[in-house]
């Protein structure tokens, strides 16, 4: 290798670190400010718009969320209100709106049927049925039952009792005969004697 290149070859780095040095005294204290305040803006704005991004998709998840939540019952979120202010107060809580809800419309529709029939009805049997209607006693319904069913109110007979009914009445009431009575009558059919459910007549 010539001698003049390997004593430039030795010489370069030295001139390069020459050269790197005056570029950097020449610049300005104030521009590389600039600079440097350049590349930071320009990394806080990154960092700014990324966070910008996930703001955005918390917002959108957040607000999905809380139309979900809308979307349920105001009854749930009733009960979940009073179980919060059992658990903060520390006493039991228990919600009855949907009893009282169904109370009220019952209630309702009772004044309405009541509104009705009144008008239907003259006022004096009105006043009459009102007032015997405000007390129940067991009178009151034994005549309901009375009304409702007439057969149960009858006094039933010895003969409805009695099985055979004539023909005891031809016979003296003396002792009974203990054992099954054959009647006269033939078995049936069905292989039964006809004795109405009765092997022996006591």
């Amino acid at each position: 290798m010539d001698p003049l290149r390997r004593r430039g070859a030795a010489m370069l780095p030295s001139v390069l670190d020459k050269v790197v040095a005056t570029a950097a005294k020449q610049v300005k204290p104030e521009q590389q400010r600039i600079y440097l305040g350049l590349r930071s803006s320009v990394k806080r704005q990154k960092h700014e718009d990324l966070l910008a991004s996930q703001q955005a998709t918390l917002g959108v998840e957040a607000l999905k969320l809380q139309q979900s939540l809308q979307r349920r019952s105001f009854g749930s979120s009733r009960r979940l209100l009073g179980s919060s202010r059992a658990l903060l107060s520390g006493s039991s809580y228990h919600d009855n709106t949907k009893a009282r809800m169904d109370y009220e419309r019952s209630q309702a529709s009772m004044d309405k049927l009541r509104a009705e029939t009144a008008v239907e009805k003259p006022a004096a049997v009105a006043a009459t049925t009102e007032a015997a209607s405000t007390r129940i006693t067991s009178a009151t319904v034994r005549e309901q039952q009375k009304v409702l069913f007439p057969r149960l109110t009858e006094e039933a007979g010895e003969d409805e009792f009695d099985e055979q009914g004539a023909e005891n009445k031809s016979t003296p009431k003396g002792k009974k005969e203990v054992g099954f009575k054959y009647m006269g009558r033939e078995p049936t059919s069905f292989g039964d004697w006809s004795h109405k459910g009765r092997v022996t007549d006591f």
